[in-house]
């Protein structure tokens, strides 16, 4: 059974979403709340595995709950459920970014909440990342100490000197899953201009591709493109794979 924790400041959201998320079966809510402090609560008193999580809430809004959820030592999945979070938002783009693994529109383009998409698809991503959740870090531990014997340091190094050459690559290559988004652009800012091809997996839905490539360009002020079968590698491009493929063109069958 897949344990659900329903956060949205809606009452008639809560519902809708305990009857949506519960309809086949193998999910079940095992706690709803109102605001972000009782979503984080529940969270660590209940543990739920993954959190239906709206974004704009009194006190606490999502992107803030996400990262206090992020940090605990084994963290739910969240999806976002919310109407900021439409295909290609900004506010979609922050909440990757603060590690939730996948998101939601309430709405549609022809009315203002479309519970009937939200059928149709919730369930099925709350299936997906609650085994998908993020691993948490056990706290670290304090090393005993060690009383090592005095080593010689040797007044010339016996190793030889390393060339130029030994130092050359042809590609940098960058994979990212959760919390990715910020990450990439905190490296790739820091790093300047790239003498190499730097080729990005960042695991996120497809519709974002062209969005998170213009926002990690204005973010790095590098050079980003969205990658195509068939495209070149450039030195000092960015080259950002297409969202929701593994990133690979599987090789013709060999002739007889």
């Amino acid at each position: 059974m897949i344990r659900v924790l329903v956060v949205d400041d809606s009452g008639f959201m809560r519902l809708a979403l305990r009857r949506i998320i519960e309809a086949d079966g193998d999910l079940k809510v095992v706690g709803e709340a109102a605001n972000g402090h009782l979503a984080l609560e529940l969270a660590e008193r209940l543990q739920p595995d993954v959190v239906a999580l709206d974004l704009e809430m009194p006190g606490l809004d999502g992107l803030a709950v996400t990262e206090r959820l992020m940090a605990l030592p084994a963290p739910p999945a969240v999806v976002m459920v919310s109407h900021h979070t439409r295909e290609g938002s900004e506010m979609a783009l922050a909440a990757l970014a603060r590690g939730a693994a996948d998101y939601l529109w309430k709405g549609s383009a022809l009315s203002g909440l479309d519970l009937g998409q939200i059928d149709r698809e919730l369930r099925g991503r709350l299936r997906h990342w609650a085994t998908q959740r993020p691993a948490g870090l056990p706290p670290p531990q304090p090393m005993p100490p060690q009383r090592l014997p005095p080593q010689p340091v040797p007044a010339i190094s016996t190793l030889p000197p390393r060339s130029r050459e030994d130092e050359r690559f042809d590609l940098l290559l960058l994979g990212a899953s959760t919390g990715g988004p910020d990450a990439l652009a905190a490296l790739l800012g820091a790093a300047g201009a790239l003498p190499v091809p730097c080729v990005v997996a960042q695991h996120m839905p497809a519709a974002l591709g062209p969005d998170f490539a213009r926002h990690l360009a204005a973010r790095t002020g590098q050079p980003v493109v969205l990658g195509a079968h068939g495209g070149r590698l450039v030195p000092g491009e960015v080259l950002l794979l297409p969202g929701g493929t593994d990133g690979h063109r599987p090789a013709p069958p060999r002739a007889g």
